[in-house]
Parts: structure tokens; C-alpha cells; sequence
């Protein structure tokens, strides 16, 4: 009887043990100096209310919901917030992250899908901010939904600065009519990745600064037609300089980046204040630097009209530039043409 009794005493003290629950976020409105961690599914968004916070989203946990309330809010005029991303983030309607303060990064290493409505955005960074930095080394999707004109902005870093957008992986943005990346206040993008872009208004990415920002890219950045219907389209370009106040922005095409639009439209075009652009790489589309002083070096391929605008402009271009070497040119589209 004592084997049998010891067994029994066994068999109730597992039946007794209770069911382990795992929270799906360790804490959903975090303080001061506070690690979260998100493991398994969860529909309630994130507040941060102090600084010096940490949230790690782990492999396989998922944060999801339709609330109009970002998905997580760092809008206390927090500073030092890090956002680690191993798992999957998806909202619809609203931001995914809504964010006032300083020094503030989000590293997404897995994939962030939002599905927009008007003034939804994947990341917004609010007047005041500083030092906002996006990292994704994973996928990022967006689709917008944008009135003619509206050009809603997947990322958009308004009226704070010293910005920076990174992408090592894969950014899709889609919709009528919207920005893929729009940065103000001395900003800077750098992709390294794939940058498909797909709208019928606006560009994959906009520097509408007050001081001067920059881009760099050494990947990919490709511009198709929406609605499938392919062509010119006066206003949807690549990359679009439009500062809002007097500024020099800088665009640079590395040997290994690729910027391309539909046949017929512009790749990269600027505004009335100053752009330097340097093309070491391919770029398939038109370049339209508009009025100023710009400055334009080509040492790479560029299959379409490359337009200087009105100003003292200074162009060094090598013998070989334009060459479209073992690639096939689009019918009917000059290799390299100057007005200046």
C-alpha cells in the first residue's frame, strides 16, 4: 500500500499543479528603466510611459489589433526606447508606431505588415522628436489608401530631426497615392536592401526637409505603375527632393544600387533649391533637378534624360557614362541626354 499511496500522493500533486499561462507581453504600459517581453499572441497595444525601456517581441509572438490607437505608442516624450522585433507586428487602420522623444530605435528583424487608412503610417515621428532611428533587417509592408493628391507616407518622420531609416532588407509600399519614406529636419536614409514601390502618386522616398537631409542607396529601389498601367506619370518618381525651405540635399547611387521607374517618367527629381546627386550605379528613368545650383557627377549608367534646370549647375560626367554595357535598353529611350 505504500508504493500505492506514494503513487496516488504523486498522481494528485501533478493534478493539482496549476496551467502555466504565458502573458503575451510582460507589460503593456511600461515605466522607467523596464524590459518587456512579448511572447505568444496578443491584440493589446503598448504604451510607453518612461524612459530607458527595452521591448523585446520574441520569435514567434505576434502583436495584432485594429484599434485606432498605435500599435505602440512612445509619445510621453520618452527617451532611450528600444524596440526589438524577432516576431510579427500587424495593424490595420492606425500607426504601428507613434513616437515623441529622443533617441529612439526600432530594429526590426522579422516583419511589420500594416494595412492604412487616411493619416496611418508605419512609423510616425512626431514635432519635437530626435534621433528616431528605423533598422529593418527583416520585411516591412505597407499598403495606404490615399486621396488624389494625399500621398499618405508609410514612414514619416514630420517635423523632427536627425532621422535615420535603414533598410537591409525588404520595404514594400503600395497604393494610389502615397510616399514610401517622407523625411524632414536634417534626415538620412541609407538602403542597402530592396525598395519595391508601388503607386500611381508620389515617390519611395521624399526628402521634404528644412535642412538638409540625405540618401544613399546601394540596393534597390523599383517604381512600378498601381493601377497596371504603365508609362509616364508626371507625378510619381523614384526619389523627390522637395525641401520646404532653403536646403541641400544629397543623393547618392552607389556602384552596386539600382533605381528604376516605369519607362518615361523620372527617377529623381528636384526642386528649386540645391541637390547634389552622384550616380556611380544604374539608374533606368529621367533626372529633373529643377532650378539652383545643383551639382551632378555620373561615373555609372543612366538610361534616360537627365535635366539640369535653370542655375549654375556642374556636371562631371566620364567618357564612359551612359553605357549600358550587358543591359537591354527600353525601346525607344535615348542612353544619355543633357539639357542644361
Amino acid at each position: 500500500m505504500k508504493s500505492i499511496n506514494s503513487l496516488l500522493i504523486t498522481i494528485s500533486n501533478i493534478l493539482l499543479i496549476p496551467s502555466v499561462t504565458f502573458a503575451a507581453c510582460s507589460n503593456t504600459a511600461p515605466p522607467d528603466d523596464t524590459t518587456v517581453t512579448c511572447s505568444g499572441s496578443s491584440t493589446s497595444p503598448i504604451s510607453v510611459l518612461g524612459d530607458n525601456v527595452t521591448i523585446n517581441i520574441l520569435k514567434g509572438a505576434d502583436i495584432t489589433s485594429s484599434l485606432s490607437v498605435p500599435l505602440i505608442d512612445i509619445s510621453s516624450g520618452n527617451s532611450n526606447v528600444i524596440i526589438n522585433n524577432d516576431g510579427s507586428l500587424n495593424k490595420t487602420n492606425t500607426t504601428v508606431f507613434r513616437i515623441s522623444g529622443r533617441e529612439i530605435t526600432v530594429n526590426n528583424n522579422s516583419i511589420i505588415n500594416h494595412s492604412g487608412g487616411f493619416f496611418s503610417y508605419i512609423l510616425l515621428g512626431i514635432t519635437g522628436s530626435d534621433n528616431i532611428r528605423l533598422i529593418n533587417q527583416g520585411t516591412v509592408n505597407y499598403t495606404g489608401i490615399g486621396l488624389p493628391g494625399g500621398m499618405l507616407a508609410g514612414i514619416y518622420a514630420t517635423s523632427s530631426s536627425n532621422n535615420t531609416v535603414i533598410n537591409q532588407g525588404t520595404m514594400n509600399a503600395t497604393g494610389f497615392s502615397m510616399i514610401g519614406v517622407r523625411l524632414q529636419y536634417s534626415s538620412f536614409m541609407n538602403n542597402q536592401g530592396v525598395f519595391n514601390f508601388s503607386a500611381d502618386q508620389g515617390a519611395a522616398v521624399k526628402l521634404e526637409n528644412r535642412s538638409d537631409s540625405s540618401l544613399v542607396n546601394s540596393g534597390s529601389i523599383i517604381v512600378t505603375d498601381f493601377t497596371g498601367t504603365g508609362g509616364t506619370a508626371p507625378t510619381r518618381y523614384a526619389v523627390w527632393s522637395s525641401p520646404l525651405l532653403a536646403s541641400t540635399n544629397t543623393i547618392t547611387n552607389t556602384a552596386t544600387g539600382i533605381i528604376s521607374i516605369d519607362q518615361g517618367s523620372i527617377a529623381v527629381f528636384g526642386s528649386s533649391y540645391v541637390e547634389i546627386v552622384e550616380n556611380q550605379g544604374q539608374i533606368f528613368g529621367g533626372l529633373n533637378l529643377g532650378a539652383n545650383n545643383d551639382r551632378f557627377t555620373n561615373t555609372g549608367i543612366i538610361v534616360g534624360n537627365v535635366e539640369l534646370g535653370d542655375g549654375d549647375d556642374i556636371v562631371i560626367t566620364l567618357p564612359q557614362s551612359g553605357r549600358l554595357d550587358s543591359y537591354e535598353q527600353p525601346q525607344g529611350l535615348p542612353m544619355l541626354k543633357f539639357s542644361v
